[in-house]
């Protein structure tokens, strides 16, 4: 096809696919798909005959086709106004003009499949996001754009969801290999569509976006059980490991800390603590390290990070614990103070918070942090609802002040 006739025609389609036209879960509008020749008035100039002629003899190539309907000057009648495409022929332009299946067939598969794959699902967050879809679909004739361009993206990224819905723990490009014989395909190909949708929907995204906590890429995934390389989990003191093979592995013979990756797990077979040593975990990696050199001989001091994934729980609860002591230090803010409870509600029962309270939030409050309008209502909300009881006093001073304190900002040697 030559050059103006396919650049007209491309139009058109576009304007179509844009349109009620391409939806067929409703009525006709009643309206055309229409081009205009003024748009196309940096090519199109009436006042050049040569040019004008090879565009009418291009067009009116297409109008013998069926394609379209052109419509002349009423005063000119060899000056085109405007181009209208025959929307019986849509099909037949489909199939024989691009080579693909027509927008309103696409339309139906898509939402066969998604319909078919809702059913399959169990997670309530992805459940909500095809339901969603599904119904933007009905509506629109097309899916949101996060799901991308081409069936085949929506394919591809429910193939993820029913991997991720199999609660099947992998590194992503392992998981990229399974489903798409690809190492780098999700990176490279679905990566962005599927953080949007996780932006959207999963809830300790949302949770941490109502915190005020961004949570980058590598957590968003960990969260999911998705890593890129093996999770590490750190810590200083004289822990036991039990491996399944029989042998036993001491910790305290680390002096600068211990490190264990999380691909390790499966063989060990328990996690043991001297009875009289407590347990102290600390969110942030900055104060981690400078803790290390305070603990006490009978501390196990181990880097918690933020929103714990899946690895890091089933590290967590490989422990075998005598009566020991665990505590959780971190941040004086709504973010450390859900992670104090999902610890307590989901591994550890009789976890407690250390350095979370008035008296070192009121001494380093010169170095807090002033937090939004928005935050600050949540504060409100909870104190109102008293669904924090442990940190009731703290909320209501950061309510008070309008600002919350990062564990940073505590100089340990004046602890």
């Amino acid at each position: 096809m030559k050059e103006h006739a396919k650049f007209i025609l491309d139009k058109l389609i576009e304007s179509y696919e844009n349109s009620a036209y391409s939806n067929p879960f409703i009525e006709d509008s009643g309206r055309v798909v229409r081009y205009h020749m003024n748009k196309y008035k940096k090519v199109y100039k009436v006042q050049d005959y040569e040019i004008r002629e090879e565009v009418k003899e291009q067009l009116e190539e297409l109008e013998r086709l069926g394609y379209i309907h052109i419509t002349f000057n009423s005063d000119h009648k060899d000056i085109i106004t405007h181009v209208d495409l025959n929307l019986e022929k849509a099909e037949t332009i489909y199939r024989d003009v691009y080579g693909k299946d027509p927008k309103t067939l696409v339309v139906f598969q898509i939402k066969e499949l998604l319909e078919n794959v809702e059913k399959r699902l169990s997670i309530p967050w992805i459940k909500e996001c095809i339901n969603d879809e599904i119904t933007y679909l009905v509506k629109n004739g097309k899916v949101h754009a996060y799901m991308g361009k081409e069936k085949e993206t929506v394919e591809n990224l429910c193939k993820v969801f029913l991997y991720l819905d199999g609660r099947n723990l992998s590194y992503i490009r392992n998981m990229s290999v399974q489903l798409f014989h690809d190492s780098k395909y999700f990176e490279n190909n679905l990566k962005n569509n599927f953080l949007s949708i996780v932006r959207k929907y999963e809830p300790t995204y949302l949770q941490a976006k109502e915190e005020e906590y961004k949570m980058d890429d590598n957590e968003i995934f960990r969260s999911l059980g998705f890593l890129m390389y093996p999770e590490e989990f750190a810590w200083k003191g004289n822990i036991r490991i039990y491996l399944q093979n029989g042998d036993i592995l001491d910790s305290s013979n680390y002096q600068k800390g211990f490190l264990l990756q999380a691909d390790m797990l499966d063989d060990i077979q328990r996690l043991e603590v001297e009875k009289g040593n407590k347990i102290i975990l600390v969110e942030n990696k900055t104060t981690y390290y400078q803790y290390l050199n305070h603990c006490n001989e009978n501390e196990i001091v181990i880097f918690a990070g933020g929103h714990f994934s899946p690895e890091r729980k089933r590290f967590y609860q490989l422990f075998e614990l005598n009566d020991n002591l665990i505590y959780l230090w971190s941040d004086i803010d709504l973010g450390g103070f859900i992670m104090y409870y999902r610890l307590r509600n989901e591994v550890f029962s009789k976890i407690e918070p250390m350095n979370m309270n008035i008296k070192m939030y009121n001494t380093y409050l010169h170095c807090a942090r002033i937090v939004s309008k928005d935050y600050l209502d949540k504060i409100k909300q909870l104190i109102e609802k008293e669904d924090m009881p442990e940190f009731q006093e703290i909320l209501e001073r950061i309510a008070e002040c309008g600002k919350v304190l990062e564990q940073e900002a505590i100089t340990l040697q004046t602890m």
